[in-house]
This record gives structure tokens, C-alpha cells and sequence, in this order.
């Protein structure tokens, strides 16, 4: 497989990066990104006047549940865990109390950005209704 990586920047100050991947079916993406971009998300949330959509984490109740979620959503192994503890748990126990079980015997105790699966931060509610709709 051989790999061509070119970025550059625009008048714009946007910075332009692509990536070209020889395989038997080339494949092509470019990516554009504008570095005002961070600097908007930096002020966000504190720009909108309706304190319900006012969240810290893209919609998520804080950091720990927003990166339990990203993290269950990005590695086939959680996710699959994740649906499978949902189809098995008992109706008297939690999805998620059911999940981080499993992430304690297989010895993940921790995302992959340290936040521990029992962290008491996490809205279990959210990461629950989450897991319901994989």
C-alpha cells in the first residue's frame, strides 16, 4: 500500500490536508479545516441564550459522559459490548452497571483517555438511553 500526504494553506487561512492511499480501489479524502473554527468552539457554549442547549460537551452532561459515549461509539469492542449488555441485562440492573463489568474482568477499567468506566461523573441515564439506541 503506498501513502501520499500533502496539506497546504489558502488565502483563506484555511488549511487544506489530503490524503491519497494506493490499495486496489484507490481511495481520496480531503479535509478542510479553518483555524477560526477552535476559536469559536472555545466560547461555546457560553454564546447561546437558551440555557437548555447550553452544554458543556457536545450535548453530553459533562467531559466523563461524553467520552464514555465517544469511546463506546468508536471501538467495535465497546460497542459490541455495549449492545450485547443491553440484550442481557437483567430488567432489576443497568445496561451500563451490566458494561462496566465487563470492562472490570477484562481488565479496561479506563477509556482510552483515562476516565474511569465507574466514574461517578458519568449521567448513567444518558450513557443507559445511549446504549439503547445502538
Amino acid at each position: 500500500m503506498n501513502s501520499d500526504v500533502a496539506s497546504n494553506q489558502t488565502a483563506s487561512g484555511s488549511i487544506t490536508w489530503r490524503e491519497t492511499i494506493a490499495t486496489p480501489a484507490s481511495v481520496a479524502t480531503i479535509q478542510t479545516v479553518n483555524p477560526s473554527f477552535f476559536l469559536i468552539m472555545a466560547n461555546y457554549p457560553s454564546e447561546t441564550d437558551n440555557s437548555s442547549e447550553a452544554t458543556s460537551y457536545n450535548g453530553w452532561t459533562n467531559y466523563e459522559t461524553w467520552n464514555v459515549s465517544l469511546w463506546i461509539g468508536n471501538d467495535e469492542f465497546l460497542y459490541n459490548t455495549a449492545k450485547i449488555s443491553v440484550k442481557l441485562c437483567d430488567p432489576k440492573d443497568s445496561p451500563y452497571d451490566l458494561f462496566v463489568r465487563c470492562m472490570i474482568n477484562c481488565e479496561r477499567e479506563m477509556t482510552g483517555d483515562n476516565v474511569a468506566w465507574n466514574d461517578p461523573a458519568i449521567n448513567r441515564a444518558e450513557i443507559v438511553e445511549m446504549m439503547q439506541e445502538l
